[in-house]
């Protein structure tokens, strides 16, 4: 919890910034993250001699969200599927929170998710890397870049495709393609430790710009 914001408000901002940045693809952020996103805005805060302070979380944040650990005990909260975004968003457009807004949105804030803001449109930060070079070739000279990575991962043996899945980051529902899934609806989460999860593309792609 920061000096003046409820560390419940500050998750389900930056929940919210990340879910528009990435066009709803991604609902998860890692609390380390999380902290980063805090601290600079409490900075930013008195930065512009803000007087803002909210003495309980909006009445709905315990609502939006939840927490979650992975394998190694790495702590994330994660958007539930539930949740009214659009609604969500309209309460922190209100005058109470106006220099909250002010400080979350400045580019130093948004660099601590990993987000872009151009022309009032957020977008996730594109880091230039061997990973992305190499990908971008792949996509450049291989006809159908998806069938490829499906049939790398084809055609390992059940042990090294296992290990493979084991390395993957944010393993979710949103981006599984496992066909056999029997967990119902209303139970899914974004739990990366999910035995079920299954997406050949994924994995064939994790060999390759792995290595």
């Amino acid at each position: 919890m920061g000096k003046r914001i409820y560390q419940e408000d500050i998750t389900s901002l930056a929940l919210l910034y990340n879910y528009e940045a990435t066009q709803a693809h991604s609902r998860m952020l890692p609390h380390s993250m999380l902290k980063a996103f805090d601290k600079i805005i409490d900075d930013n805060l008195d930065e512009i001699d803000s007087k803002l302070s909210s003495t309980y979380p909006i009445k709905y944040s315990d609502l939006i969200w939840s927490n979650t650990q992975d394998e190694e005990g790495n702590w994330y909260s994660v958007l539930k599927y539930a949740c009214n975004i659009k609604k969500a968003k309209l309460v922190y457009e209100t005058i109470k929170y106006r220099d909250l807004i002010e400080a979350s949105k400045k580019a130093n804030a948004l660099a601590t998710l990993g987000i872009n803001l151009i022309d009032g449109k957020m977008s996730k930060i594109q880091k230039k890397n061997e990973r992305n070079i190499l990908e971008e070739i792949i996509e450049k000279e291989i006809t159908n870049s998806h069938e490829f990575y499906k049939k790398i991962a084809s055609m390992l043996s059940i042990e090294e495709r296992e290990f493979l899945k084991k390395q993957i980051e944010n393993k979710c529902c949103l981006n599984c393609t496992n066909p056999s899934c029997r967990i119902p609806y209303y139970e899914k989460t974004l739990d990366s430790c999910c035995i079920g999860w299954e997406n050949q593309e994924a994995i064939g792609k994790q060999l390759i710009l792995k290595k």
